[in-house]
């Protein structure tokens, strides 16, 4: 359910398209939308009364949520909207390693349809791929992750990250190669 919002905005359609042929959805409103802490089931009016059933036998009631849904709906409202701000940043770094001399760095290991770039390193880069990571979080206070095998890289552009930002993810990137490949 984290991934449904950019789908929606990526494939340009709506929420109830998507879902159309499911009984029930949950959809998580802090990891796409930015709320604090939430998620929403979807469902007849059955599975949902099932669902509160299920969830007070397991312990899982909050008392005084309204302040968290008020930040959901503030989500919804207001970040939904922008997602697709997130997708073009993420097209816009993926530009860069294509058109720059960031090619004999890294590569895009597809073109990005949403919010999220995975990046290899160049076979020919002989660099260390633990060194990447940490050299653009100190060096540029750009934070990403290695993820599966050494020298894959996964960057997740969100509602914190601004033009600003983003002209410094490219910029860290830019560094890195200058430095790390030097070494």
């Amino acid at each position: 359910g984290a991934r449904l919002w950019h789908a929606a905005h990526a494939l340009d359609l709506s929420m109830a398209q998507i879902c159309a042929d499911a009984d029930s959805i949950a959809v998580c409103l802090s990891k796409a939308l930015g709320a604090p802490a939430g998620s929403l089931l979807v469902a007849d009016s059955d599975t949902i009364a099932k669902a509160k059933r299920l969830r007070k036998l397991l312990g899982g009631a909050m008392r005084q949520s309204g302040v968290l849904a008020a930040a959901g709906l503030i989500a919804l409202d207001e970040q939904f909207p922008k997602l697709p701000q997130d997708h073009f940043r993420a097209a816009t770094i993926a530009d860069a390693i294509q058109a720059e001399y960031l090619r004999d760095f890294v590569q895009i290991e597809r073109y990005p349809e949403t919010n999220i770039l995975f990046l290899n390193l160049h076979p020919d880069a002989h660099v260390d791929p633990d060194a990447l990571v940490p050299y653009c979080a100190e060096e540029h206070d750009v934070h990403f992750l290695q993820i599966g095998k050494p020298g894959r890289y996964r960057l997740v552009l969100h509602h914190q990250v601004d033009d600003s930002k983003l002209e410094r993810t490219i910029a860290a990137l830019r560094g890195a190669r200058d430095k790390l490949l030097s070494n």
